[in-house]
Order: C-alpha cells, then sequence, then structure tokens
C-alpha cells in the first residue's frame, strides 16, 4: 500500500489541498523552519540532495522534493510511512517523533 501510495511515479498534477512549494523571499512559518531542522537530523542522512549522495556514499535516496505534486500522496500516508517506515528501507520513527514533530515535518515536506 506505501509503496503505491509513494511509488516513485512521474511527476503529476498537484492534488487538491497540497501544500505550496516554498517561494525565494517568502518566509517560512515557524512550523515548517521546526519541521526542517526535524528534517535535518532525523532525515538527511538518506534523504540527501542528488550532488551530496557521493559526497555521503549513499547509492539511492529519494530527495523528497515535491513529495505533494503527487496526487496519490496525503497527510496521513506520509504519516504512515514516518510511523511504519518500510523494512528494508526506512525506519520507523513511532518512538523518535512526537505527534507535533511529525506534524512540523510535513508543513516542512510539504513547501520541499
Amino acid at each position: 500500500m506505501l509503496l503505491a501510495v509513494f511509488g516513485w511515479l512521474p511527476a503529476a498534477p498537484r492534488a487538491q489541498g497540497a501544500g505550496t512549494p516554498s517561494t525565494p523571499g517568502v518566509p517560512k512559518t515557524d512550523q515548517q523552519k521546526s519541521g526542517e531542522a526535524i528534517f535535518q537530523q532525523n532525515c538527511t542522512l538518506c534523504h540527501v540532495f542528488s550532488g551530496d549522495k557521493k559526497r555521503f556514499n549513499v547509492q539511492s535516496s529519494t530527495e523528497l522534493i515535491g513529495l505533494y505534486k503527487r496526487p496519490t500522496v496525503t497527510d496521513e500516508a506520509v504519516r504512515t510511512l514516518i510511523l511504519v517506515g518500510m523494512p528494508g528501507r526506512m525506519p520507523s520513527f513511532r518512538y523518535t517523533l512526537a505527534a507535533r514533530e511529525i506534524d512540523d515535518l510535513i508543513a516542512y515536506l510539504k513547501i520541499r
């Protein structure tokens, strides 16, 4: 199910209600700033930018840029993936992140 939601599909039109990408010059909300810090602390080891993959010796990763442009991605699907993880691919953060932190992370992912 999660693979169907997060299957690496070609970019599609933005789903209604999805987040708005960050616009240069538009300040992030406090929640988005908090989510960015949580992302930096917990997610960047695997979700690095393409140019950093070689530097960090990462074979493959998902940058999560434009995640909310995919029509099947919802807040609940992202929350479930964060809580449950994907065996062999992504750890569970069920005992690492509080509900508020997950909300902040989702707010950041919407503008990434």
